[in-house]
């Protein structure tokens, strides 16, 4: 998915409340702000974790707090800790 697509779909109109109830407005802007970072990554050895990310932004238009959570919760043995 394109950079401005996957913007397009962060950007989408806010949905029903979702998982965190009435906190949707403040969650929502920082997992928006969170996947926008991680999306601007470019180190190679992080572009897998970016093409995940981008296909749990797809699944869930315009609920970037949902996006994040699914993404955080995958677990497939590409886990690290990279401290900056």
């Amino acid at each position: 998915m394109s950079k401005s697509l996957m913007l397009l779909v962060l950007a989408a109109p806010d949905s029903e409340q979702g998982v965190f109830g009435e906190q949707h407005g403040a969650i929502r802007g920082q997992a928006r702000a969170i996947i926008e970072d991680i999306l601007q990554g470019t180190a190679p050895e992080e572009q897998y974790l970016r093409s995940r990310l981008e296909r749990c932004v797809a699944r869930h238009p315009g609920r970037p707090e949902e996006a994040l959570l699914e993404h955080l919760m995958q677990r497939d043995g590409h886990v690290g800790i990279i401290v900056a």
